[in-house]
């Protein structure tokens, strides 16, 4: 799972904790606004992979077996990781922009100083 994009997992995300608030043991997918779509599909997939769903003719049935909640921290773990990865990467990124910044600066004070002393000659 670790190659999802965050968008997924957040959606993910949102389907799971609906799941884990409803009391209901049956559940329409398009409740929780699952639709026919290849993402959606994935969703699916994924919460059968796991094991925390089986998947009716016309809905979905939570098993009682605590993989739902293990997914669902398994996904809060990835997205965290994720926001740190592009927090990180951001960071990264503002440093290299401020050492190009310093390092055109110093350019141009030696290009300058050139100027200065052979203009002084």
């Amino acid at each position: 799972m670790d190659n999802l994009d965050l968008d997924f997992l957040e959606a993910l995300a949102i389907v799971i904790r609906e799941l884990e608030n409803s009391t209901l043991k049956y559940i329409e997918p398009s409740t929780l606004g699952v639709t026919p779509s290849n993402r959606d599909k994935a969703i699916t997939n994924i919460l059968k992979e796991h094991e925390a769903i089986t998947v009716t003719t016309g809905g979905w049935v939570v098993k009682p077996n605590g993989k739902l909640q293990l997914l669902s921290q398994e996904v809060s773990s990835l997205i965290k990781q994720k926001k740190q990865k592009e927090k990180d990467h951001l960071i990264g990124r503002i440093k290299d922009i401020g050492s190009l910044v310093l390092s055109s600066i110093a350019i141009v004070i030696s290009i300058i100083s050139m100027i200065i002393s052979c203009s002084q000659s």
